[in-house]
């Protein structure tokens, strides 16, 4: 089979699919048309330690709370209105109006200090109209607190289970808003890692909202544009092959995991019936990425083309997320380019950090 070419004309053999189950450190160069990184290198923030054992929880109880959980007092938490693998989300009021604070469990996972750590060191870098914008952050003896602006128009992935599908013009202007973010991610040397639809929320509940990328707790910093990682992180069934693999992964891996979501939107299903690696991998190997007429046939060959050109297999031939955006797909509909700012009004300057 050619890596190259999956295209999107084949049809399977069988459109009996009733079944199917639905959704229930120093930045680089910058992209043309992109600034450059606002944040020249940082040193990057350290955060307290997991407690490993159960004498260090024990110790951990009796000493004093770390010099951040001061900021605490400045904020009046309201309820919870998410419950998400990697924290607990609330409202809350603070100096700068209503604010969204998830708070971490140390003891919930060995992991949660690396997530904690990976997420805001990556988001003080970075000011995005279309990525979460961090305010705050505190910890405490128990948990890490992430403060940033409050977004309350709910998932990609409610939206999706709500309507079943999305009309394609409507996939298109969320598509177009999520590759402008990665696009600004990559040309800061920075990879997301766990794109997907739970990972993208409405800015608001208006109809018309702009969607905001969430979601970095595996996010990595590139030292050079050809750095690689080895570790399987994201969400199996939208993360890459190599990252399943643990072969080497970098800023392609973004954009496989941008083909499965555009994939999700406009089917209401994912690309991939396995439930395990070997049986994921093999589909992955197939020639064609599967269409199927029953749910397809009113979904135009463009934006086929587009989903086809970003999961090829081999990373090296997907298209970089500068160049997915002029795909024609994206870059032909001036319905799309409507909703966006000039580049100039994309970036929101930076709120302090204190």
């Amino acid at each position: 089979m050619s890596n190259s070419e999956r295209s999107g004309n084949c049809q399977p053999k069988s459109n009996d699919i009733d079944n199917v189950e639905r959704l229930t450190s120093r930045p680089q160069q910058s992209v043309p048309g992109y600034p450059s990184p606002i944040a020249s290198p940082y040193d990057d923030l350290r955060l307290g330690s997991v407690p490993s054992s159960l004498l260090e929880t024990i110790l951990n109880r009796v000493r004093k709370q770390p010099e951040s959980h001061k900021k605490k007092a400045k904020y009046n938490f309201g309820k919870t209105h998410g419950d998400r693998t990697d924290g607990t989300i609330c409202v809350a009021e603070g100096p700068l109006g209503l604010v969204a604070i998830k708070t971490i469990a140390k003891i919930k996972a060995s992991s949660a200090e690396k997530e904690a750590s990976s997420e805001i060191n990556t988001l003080r870098r970075l000011s995005h109209a279309h990525i979460i914008q961090l305010v705050d952050w505190f910890e405490s003896r128990d948990n890490y607190y992430i403060v940033t602006q409050n977004t309350d128009g709910g998932s990609l992935f409610d939206r999706v289970i709500d309507l079943t599908k999305l009309q394609e013009r409507e996939a298109t202007v969320i598509m177009l808003q999520v590759l402008s973010a990665v696009a600004y991610l990559h040309s800061n040397s920075i990879i997301h890692r766990d794109i997907k639809p739970e990972n993208i929320v409405y800015a608001s509940k208006a109809l018309d909202s702009s969607v905001i990328l969430t979601g970095f707790g595996f996010s990595a910093i590139q030292s050079s544009a050809n750095e690689v990682f080895y570790d399987f992180v994201g969400s199996f069934g939208y993360a890459a092959p190599e990252v399943v693999q643990k072969v080497g992964h970098g800023r392609a891996a973004d954009i496989w995991s941008i083909g499965v979501v555009t994939y999700v939107l406009l089917c209401g299903y994912t690309p991939f019936r396995s439930t395990n690696i070997q049986d994921f991998l093999e589909e992955c190997t197939q020639e064609y990425l599967v269409f199927h007429e029953k749910f397809w046939k009113n979904v135009g060959q463009e934006a086929k083309d587009f989903i086809s050109s970003l999961m090829v297999l081999a990373p090296g031939k997907r298209p970089t997320s500068q160049n997915a955006l002029e795909h024609p797909w994206i870059d032909s509909r001036p319905s799309a380019a409507a909703q966006m700012n000039t580049v100039e009004q994309q970036f929101l300057p930076l709120l302090p950090f204190k």
